[in-house]
């Protein structure tokens, strides 16, 4: 190969590897609450899954589809209003508290 190509082991930087039993640092991206949210007002409980609690987001979207159609079919309006709203905003609050949550315990610092 000529100098100066890809594969030229001059061009190469030394790379320090760590001493044994220090971990090697590696980078975090933090879970973006805003996200969280925007998914969660669209689907309800896609923030909380997109955060790892998935358990927690199937239940807020099995509340926030089925919730309301019960009180809908049964004939009464204002309940079904309530539960569509209790169950959005749930929904909403769980996002962004679980992105938080999430963010704390990894360590991330979100300015």
């Amino acid at each position: 190969m000529s100098a100066g190509t890809i594969g030229d082991p001059s061009q190469h930087q030394e790379v320090s590897h760590p001493q044994a039993g220090h971990p090697v640092p590696h980078h975090i991206h933090a879970h973006s609450v805003a996200l969280a949210v925007v998914a969660s007002v669209f689907v309800p409980g896609l923030g909380s899954m997109m955060n790892g609690r998935v358990g927690k987001g199937v239940l807020i979207f099995l509340c926030a589809g089925f919730g309301p159609m019960i009180f809908l079919y049964s004939g009464h309006g204002l309940p079904f209003v309530v539960v569509m709203l209790v169950t959005r905003v749930w929904a909403i609050v769980a996002a962004a508290k679980d992105a938080r949550k999430w963010n704390s315990a990894a360590g991330v610092v979100v300015w």
